[in-house]
C-alpha cells in the first residue's frame, strides 16, 4: 500500500476552531519558505496507581467485601446525616424497625438466570448446549441488602429490581416488616460523586492537550495496520502542515487503553487448552514487535502510558498489572514510556486522570437494565465504584482491601474499548466537574479522543485512508 494513498481526516471541531488560527497557536509566519520548529510541551505527571499495584494476596475475598462495606458505610452515614437528619439510621440491617429508619449494607441481586458453575458443567454434558446469554436480567430477579450480621428482601414500588446491581454499597429508607423479615423501601441512596481535588491555575494548563486511545487491536482479521502507523506519524509529526504541527507540540501525554495486541478467543484454540499453536505463537510475536517498533517511535516523541487489556497477553484478574517488559523490550527501556495496570490513575499538571480498558462496563451492563453506557458510566461515578461487579462476576485478585473504591473523583473519567465515541461533562452537588470520555475500539473506528487539560473540553479525532474498503474486502 502506498503512502500517497492515505489521507488524515482531522474532527470538524478541530480543524475549524484550532487549526484555523495559526496566530493562536503560535506559528512563526515570519519565516518564509521553511518550516518552523517546535518544542513539544511538557506536564508534570504524578502516578496515583498504588491501589491497582498487587504487592500482597489473601486467600479469600471476604476480607475485600468488608473493607468496601466498612469504607462506604462511613460515607453513607454522612451522605444521610445531612439529607435526612430526623430518621434514625441502624446500626445493622436486622435492627429494622416498624417505624420509618435507614439501613446501611451492600446489595446483593438474585438472579436465577446467572451463570452456575454447576449448572453450566451438566449443560456442557447435555447433548443440545445453552445459548449464550447476552442479558441475565429477568422478572424473577430479587434485590436483597446485607452486612455482616444478615440480609433483608427490599420490596415496594419506589424502585425497579433490574436497575441495581450486586455488590454496590447503599443506604436504604423504609420500614421493616416483623413478621416477614422484608423492607419496604422508600428511598435507595447512593454515596454520590467523591470529593474532588482542586484544579490548579489556568494558566498553567494552556494549550496541553492528552491524547486517549484504544483498542489498537494488531493482529486481528481485517484490521489495516496503517490506521496505526499514520496516527504515529502524526504524534511524531511526521505528517501534517505547519499549523497541525503547532498543535501537535501541545500533546503532552498519550495513553493507550487496552487491547494493543489482539489474541484469539479461547474458544479459538484447537484444544480448549491456553495453549498457542506455533501459527499462534508466530502471530502474537509479530503482532509484539510490530508494537514495540511502533512504541518505540512514538516515545521519543512524546510520553506513553500503555495500559493491558482483556485481549492483551495479560493475566485476566482485575487490578490487570503492567504488561511485561518482554512484549515491547525496546520501547520499555524509554523513559518516556510507562507500562501502566488497569485501572489507570495519574495527575497531569494536577489534573487527576482515572480510567480503564472496559472490562467492568462491558460485564455489569449484562446484569442491569442500564439506557445507555454514557449513564451506566455515570452511576459507578455515583457508586464511588469502578467494578462492583467484581470479584462476584468479574474476575479480579482477592485482597486485604478493595482497590476499586473511588476516593477521589477525577477530572477526566475514560473507559476503552467501547461502541461508540461518546463524551459528557457531569457536575456534582459540591462542585465537581468530570469530564466522562468513552473511547471506541481504534482498529474499527479509526478515532482517537483529545482532552484540553485548560478547559476539559473532549474532541474526537480521526485518521482513515482511501482504500478501506478495498483493504477489508
Amino acid at each position: 500500500m502506498k503512502r500517497s494513498g492515505s489521507m488524515i481526516n482531522v474532527d470538524s471541531t478541530l480543524s475549524s476552531e484550532v487549526l484555523s488560527k495559526p496566530e493562536a497557536l503560535g506559528v512563526d509566519e515570519t519565516v518564509e519558505g521553511k518550516y518552523p520548529k517546535y518544542q513539544r510541551k511538557r506536564a508534570n505527571c504524578t502516578e496515583n496507581d498504588g491501589q491497582f499495584k498487587i504487592t500482597t494476596q489473601s486467600d479469600q475475598y471476604f476480607t475485600l467485601y468488608a473493607h468496601r462495606l466498612e469504607t462506604m458505610r462511613t460515607i453513607l452515614q454522612e451522605r444521610c446525616a445531612k439529607t435526612h437528619p430526623g430518621v434514625s439510621v441502624k446500626e445493622n440491617v436486622l435492627n429494622m424497625e416498624e417505624s420509618e429508619c435507614i439501613l446501611i449494607g451492600a446489595l446483593y441481586k438474585a438472579m436465577p438466570l446467572k451463570p452456575n458453575v454447576l449448572k453450566e458443567y451438566t449443560e456442557e454434558r447435555a447433548i443440545l448446549p445453552a445459548p449464550q446469554r447476552q442479558s441475565f436480567v429477568s422478572e424473577k430477579d430479587q434485590l436483597f441488602l446485607e452486612d455482616e450480621h444478615g440480609r433483608t428482601l427490599l420490596v415496594g414500588v419506589a424502585f425497579e429490581v433490574a436497575k441495581y446491581l450486586s455488590g454496590t454499597c447503599v443506604a436504604v429508607r423504609g420500614k421493616g416488616d416483623p413478621y416477614t423479615g422484608e423492607f419496604e423501601t422508600y428511598e435507595i441512596i447512593l454515596p454520590g460523586l467523591a470529593p474532588q481535588p482542586s484544579l490548579p491555575s489556568p494558566s498553567t494548563l494552556k494549550n496541553k492537550w492528552a491524547m486517549l486511545v484504544s483498542g489498537i487491536n494488531l493482529g486481528a482479521d481485517g484490521v489495516n495496520p496503517l490506521h496505526f502507523q499514520l496516527l504515529v506519524e502524526y504524534i511524531t509529526g511526521r505528517s501534517g502542515s505547519p499549523q497541525e504541527h503547532s498543535f501537535q507540540k501541545d500533546i503532552v501525554r498519550v495513553v493507550i487503553a487496552g487491547n494493543s495486541i489482539y489474541v484469539p478467543e479461547e474458544d479459538l484454540f484447537q484444544d480448549h487448552s491456553l495453549r498457542f499453536t506455533k501459527k499462534e505463537q508466530t502471530n502474537l510475536a509479530s503482532s509484539a514487535k510490530e508494537l514495540d517498533l511502533n512504541l518505540l517511535s512514538m516515545a521519543r516523541s512524546c510520553v506513553v502510558d500503555l495500559m493491558p487489556g482483556e485481549r492483551d497477553p495479560a493475566r485476566y484478574l482485575l487490578p490487570q498489572q503492567p504488561l511485561n517488559k518482554c512484549l515491547v523490550p525496546s520501547s520499555s527501556k524509554l523513559s518516556t514510556m510507562t507500562l501502566s495496570p488497569n485501572p489507570h490513575s495519574f495527575f497531569l499538571d494536577k489534573v487527576l486522570f482515572l480510567g480503564h480498558s472496559g472490562q467492568p462496563i462491558d460485564n455489569i451492563e449484562k446484569y442491569m437494565t442500564v439506557e445507555s453506557r454514557m449513564e451506566l458510566v455515570k452511576q459507578t461515578l455515583q457508586w464511588r465504584h469502578i467494578a462492583p461487579t467484581a470479584p462476584d462476576v468479574l474476575g479480579s485478585f482477592p485482597g486485604n482491601s478493595d482497590p476499586f473504591i473511588i476516593a477521589q473523583s477525577p477530572h477526566v473519567f475514560f473507559v476503552g474499548n467501547q461502541p461508540k465515541f461518546e463524551t459528557e461533562l457531569i457536575e456534582g452537588e459540591d462542585g465537581q466537574k468530570i469530564r466522562i470520555v468513552l473511547l471506541p475500539s481504534f482498529s474499527t473506528s479509526h478515532t482517537v479522543a483529545l482532552v484540553d487539560l485548560e478547559t476539559l473540553n473532549c474532541i474526537p479525532f480521526q485518521i482513515s485512508v482511501y482504500d478501506d474498503e478495498e483493504y477489508s474486502s
